[in-house]
């Protein structure tokens, strides 16, 4: 229960971040006072949604593992996330599903013509069903410019430059929508991209689990990763409630002029007599007429 975004501007040479700080570890939630965006590289950072307890080793891992490559390029630390990430996984579905059994992946395979098939049918199910229910969001910037990469179950590992933009955690739809009705492009200048990721963050705080108390805007382009400070975060909060006010004004306008629509016809009913002058077959009919007022 997040949210988590990025969103590329600049003609895809920059790249910001945002993001609440809801912490989510078994069946609990709160905020905490830390960033949910970790620093992988320089120039490269994630960010996750939902259980905090597989994140730490799994970032941990990757950032182990990259500390001897020189320079990493944005897919080498979202292949290095991945493959961390399908590990645990693994690790996970072994622990739940074979070790009980006195077995892990190595005896299963070999055991196989002596387990009985209902028996391996049912691990191998178990094993492709299992989830972390993890989502991670890789942003950075290197040689050949900005970039965002989604990995998620059961280990996928997807490039969202095409797009520009990637939510993740149970606001994503409220963000998305705000990207989608912006019209927004990679092209937008820094200040606009700014502020639209803090809005589509803003937005999202509308869907249950989102963090409201704070709001983390980062930037990544040639010159690595940084933060704005909070004065910076309090214009923004500014031009927001400023939007905000303006689609409220706009609302009491809309909802007069829908007031003064006629968007059906109204029936008219009249009873009309016929019949003969000594009252023989005489009959009262109803007409309805349609007209608009």
């Amino acid at each position: 229960m997040t949210v988590c975004l990025a969103v590329l501007c600049k003609n895809s040479k920059a790249i910001v971040l945002a993001a609440d700080r809801m912490l989510t570890a078994g069946d609990t939630e709160y905020e905490q006072d830390v960033r949910k965006v970790h620093e992988v590289t320089e120039c490269c950072a994630v960010m996750t949604a939902g259980s905090a307890l597989q994140q730490v080793d799994l970032i941990r891992n990757a950032q182990g593992n990259l500390h001897n490559h020189k320079h990493p390029s944005v897919i080498d630390v979202a292949t290095e996330l991945r493959e961390q990430f399908v590990q645990i996984r693994r690790d996970q579905a072994s622990q739940l599903h074979l070790q009980p059994l006195g077995l892990d992946f190595k005896a299963f395979l070999s055991l196989q013509d002596k387990l009985s098939e209902n028996l391996i049918l049912r691990l191998t199910r178990n094993i492709e069903q299992e989830q972390l229910k993890l989502q991670l969001v890789v942003a950075g910037y290197d040689i050949t410019g900005a970039h965002i990469y989604y990995i998620g179950d059961p280990g996928v590992l997807y490039c969202y430059d095409a797009v520009g933009f990637c939510a993740i955690g149970s606001g994503e739809h409220h963000a998305e929508l705000t990207f989608i009705r912006s019209a927004y492009s990679p092209n937008l200048p820094l200040n606009r991209a700014v502020f639209l990721a803090y809005q589509a963050k803003r937005d999202a705080e509308m869907a249950p689990g989102v963090g409201a108390k704070y709001t983390d805007i980062g930037v990544i382009d040639e010159d690595g990763l940084r933060f704005l400070e909070d004065e910076a975060l309090d214009k923004l909060r500014s031009a927001y409630d400023r939007l905000m006010g303006r689609h409220r004004d706009g609302h009491g306008d809309t909802d007069a002029q829908v007031d003064a629509l006629t968007l059906f016809p109204i029936e008219k009913v009249t009873k009309v007599t016929e019949g003969g002058d000594d009252g023989s077959n005489k009959h009262t009919t109803q007409k309805i007429t349609k007209h608009k007022n």
